[in-house]
């Protein structure tokens, strides 16, 4: 499970900002930009840290139905469990790679803590025989959208 993330056009656009703030306190050696300096590093701190932490403890399952067809549209089942004892977790996409036949991206504004949230989805099939390796990926920009977090999931089962 490999943790990624990606800057937003807000998250640049607040690195700017604290940017100038953080030049025009130096220069200006004002206590008050200095406070609004430390205000706007720590929001940035915060965000990354909650973000990273509401992708933890999440575990994925995927449920299809006994018997599947090639190329015809199945209903299969998501089930997601967050296995944080005292926190949730807040605004998760999943979506799929080709080999999982989900094509859609799948969005759950909050997963309570210690609890399991399920979710049906169609899946396709392109070709007939066995499928290994599914993958999977949770993303988020919670809190704030400055920066857009990704973490990969592999299922091991055929």
């Amino acid at each position: 499970m490999a943790l990624r993330h990606q800057v937003t056009v807000g998250g640049l656009l607040f690195t700017f900002t604290i940017s100038l703030v953080g030049v025009a306190a130096f220069v200006s050696a004002n206590n008050l930009l200095f406070l609004l300096f430390a205000a706007l590093l720590s929001t940035l701190l915060v965000s990354g840290f909650v973000s990273r932490l509401s992708l933890s403890g999440l575990e994925l399952d995927f449920v299809l139905p006994e018997h599947i067809s090639a190329r015809a549209r199945t209903s299969a089942r998501i089930l997601i469990r967050n296995s944080k004892s005292w926190m949730p977790s807040f605004s998760i996409h999943l979506a799929g790679s080709p080999d999982t036949g989900m094509s859609s991206v799948v969005y759950f504004p909050s997963i309570p803590r210690n609890a399991t949230v399920e979710e049906g989805v169609e899946v396709l099939f392109t070709r007939r025989g066995i499928y290994r390796e599914n993958s999977f990926q949770f993303s988020t920009r919670f809190p704030f959208g400055f920066t857009e977090r990704r973490i990969r999931v592999r299922l091991r089962r055929e």
